[in-house]
């Protein structure tokens, strides 16, 4: 015969067994459910999602690459090359060898010193100014003759000096003034002022009009 304290021991087994599968079938459930559904105040996870990069990378043109139907090949853009020169030829005279040098004219006397040089728009020169007279700048007249105006000649030591054979210093104190830019401007603005007060001059000497009786 089983004893009494068998029994209960084995009473006991069927119970733990029974409460652990009982308390299995309710929690799993809920787990399960808790997984499913986000937690109280905290917002769904994100889902990643592609985005397509908004970087075009174009092919690198090739040298024979052709141009698109109906589209014409831009020209090249001019001025882009540039070159050196190396060293001054014997021909060549400097700028600064020029300001300030004597032009002789036809009867072999100075007629005038080289105070700058005129540049066309091809940067070619097209002219010297000249100080006729005066003294270290001071009072002089100044002129502009034509580059072809002037010729190089000998003078006598190795050198070369600028000529002009038909001109003279009466000749060149006689020609038109060279009005620079800035001396055009600076006269435009003289006869600007003069002509207002002429015209306050004018307006002052009238005679005031006499009032109309009522």
């Amino acid at each position: 015969m089983i004893d009494t304290r068998t029994k209960e021991k084995v009473m006991f087994r069927q119970l733990m067994l029974t409460s652990a599968a009982s308390l299995a079938l309710g929690i799993v459930p809920q787990f399960a459910t808790a997984q499913d559904q986000p937690t109280t105040g905290q917002a769904p996870a994100a889902q990643e999602e592609y985005t397509a990069p908004d970087r075009v990378v174009t092919p690198e043109a090739t040298p024979d690459a052709a141009p698109a139907q109906g589209l014409s090949a831009a020209p090249a853009p001019t001025g882009t090359q540039m070159s050196f020169v190396m060293s001054q030829e014997p021909d060549q005279w400097l700028a600064s060898d020029l300001i300030g040098e004597s032009v002789i004219g036809g009867d072999g006397e100075s007629i005038g010193e080289i105070s700058d040089v005129v540049l066309g728009p091809d940067n070619q020169v097209e002219a010297f100014v000249l100080d006729v007279g005066g003294f270290l700048g001071i009072g002089a007249h100044t002129v502009a003759v034509s580059i072809e105006s002037l010729q190089r000649a000998d003078d006598g030591d190795g050198g070369q000096r600028l000529t002009i054979a038909a001109a003279t210093t009466e000749t060149l104190e006689a020609a038109p003034e060279f009005m620079t830019l800035a001396a055009q401007a600076a006269a435009a603005r003289q006869r600007a002022r003069e002509a207002a007060q002429s015209d306050e001059s004018a307006a002052r000497e009238q005679p005031p009009v006499p009032e109309q009786p009522q």
